[in-house]
């Protein structure tokens, strides 16, 4: 595993934002204890920091920015060295779990967010909660409330993450077709409809998609559940004793099953292509619409493509008087190894990932995430990025990929590959996930 500190830091190559894993440093060292926790839950805090230089140890995802970010923290903080170990280790696999349980972990470190990912860390008590951390430098207030009460939510009242930034998604749509047929946003579901009916009869292939490994299905599955069902009743079915099976969330996978059927996703296509190759048959102009996040286009443009003839619209609720949203994930979020000792420097890590300055560097330096922190309204970001910022205006809606835990995200993307194969009724595929939820949910109880 490659090494770096910023006193002799090499060129960072851009990681892909999914699917890319490294071996984890230590992940095959014996477990080790995680330290006793309080009656708070906090793990006891080192008696007293080290008066001379310390090694902070950094680990995770790296972003183009990567390295640009860790200089400048060193310029800011000259008594903390850091060394970064990049790789996006697995929690399906358990990577990560070695690794914070090896005992040669880093401090802090970025991985995906979520309850299903993060959560299971807070549950195994290898990482710490860091309500004295908001407290000690102000960053509460720093966030979106959605972000924080959302953050606190899935950690039973208290926050083990800060958020990175988070993927927005919505419909994005070639404006040179939509002008050619004269076809409009629409403010309906039906008038959806209608702009995929035009665009067929035109020979148009109206939406692009890519169900293939799971993530492109659950993305836009996610979208249209958050039109058919809302944030407030997903809140509860993840959250609370909402049922996955419930009429307004298969009617989300209804909505597919019209797509499929009305010959406006391809379903076999679909099903043998993954959303990246999605992403690039309509930005070469292959099709009209693409249900995606943000990040492809901020991409694009970077590549030097021509990215001028597109943007994006969210689908109209399907609930009258409940504003359309797009659906939302947090993407990546820091934590703190429990095994930590060096808290007062990974707390100071956290205080400048929360940063104005710090949004201003990953901006300037290829940032694809959206920003969740006030002061963003400051920076300039990609016009992609600017756009789904603005679309977070009324909170967001899930995408469920990031929110279920394990098996209950398997069946999730069994469900939209059954619906675009045609294998799976939307009843039936949302029972499949219902009955893993409610299995995750018990054994939770119980613990």
């Amino acid at each position: 595993m490659k090494r770096i500190s910023c006193s002799v830091v090499t060129s960072l190559a851009m990681l892909s934002m999914i699917g890319c894993s490294a071996a984890a440093p230590g992940a095959s060292a014996p477990p080790a204890s995680a330290p006793a926790k309080s009656q708070e839950g906090e793990a006891p805090k080192p008696s007293a920091q080290p008066s001379g230089p310390v090694t902070l140890k950094i680990g995770g995802i790296e972003y183009q920015y990567t390295k640009a970010v860790i200089e400048a923290f060193q310029k800011k903080n000259p008594n903390i060295k850091v060394e970064f170990n990049p790789g996006n280790n697995d929690f399906e696999d358990g990577s990560i779990q070695a690794l914070l349980r090896s005992g040669s972990g880093p401090d802090v470190m970025v991985a995906s967010s979520g309850p299903g990912r993060i959560g299971l860390l807070a549950d195994a008590g290898l990482i710490l909660p860091i309500e004295d951390t908001l407290k000690k430098y102000n960053i509460e207030s720093r966030y979106q409330k959605w972000v924080i009460d959302q953050t606190r939510t899935q950690g039973h009242g208290k926050v083990f993450e800060l958020v990175e930034g988070v993927d927005v998604f919505s419909v994005y749509y070639n404006k040179e077709m939509f002008a050619k047929y004269n076809l409009k946003p629409p403010t309906t579901w039906e008038e959806f409809l209608d702009i995929c009916a035009k665009l067929k009869s035109a020979k148009v292939p109206p939406i692009a998609a890519g169900f293939r490994k799971g993530i492109g299905g659950g993305w836009m599955l996610g979208n249209l559940l958050e039109a058919s069902a809302g944030k407030d009743r997903m809140t509860d079915v993840i959250y609370g004793n909402g049922k996955f099976d419930q009429k307004e969330i298969i009617l989300g996978g209804e909505m597919l099953k019209q797509l499929v059927d009305g010959g406006y996703v391809d379903g076999k296509e679909a099903s043998a292509i993954d959303q990246a190759q999605a992403q690039a048959a309509f930005i070469n102009g292959q099709a009209a619409m693409t249900i995606s996040s943000q990040g492809f286009i901020a991409s694009e443009r970077k590549k030097g493509g021509d990215v001028s003839k597109f943007d994006s619209f969210l689908l109209p609720s399907r609930e009258s008087g409940r504003p359309a949203r797009p659906s939302a994930g947090l993407a990546h979020s820091w934590v703190v190894n429990a095994t930590t000792k060096n808290r007062d420097a990974a707390d100071k890590w956290l205080d400048w990932v929360s940063s104005e300055e710090y949004l201003q560097i990953a901006a300037a330096n290829g940032g694809a995430l959206v920003p969740v922190i006030e002061a963003a309204s400051k920076v300039k970001n990609d016009p992609a990025i600017e756009a789904a910022t603005a679309m977070l205006k009324n909170g967001a809606g899930y995408n469920p990929s990031v929110y279920l835990p394990a098996k209950a995200k398997d069946a999730w993307y069994a469900a939209a590959d059954g619906i675009v194969t045609g294998t799976l009724p939307p009843a039936e595929a949302m029972k499949a996930v219902e009955a893993e939820l409610s299995k995750a949910k018990q054994a939770a109880a119980k613990k």
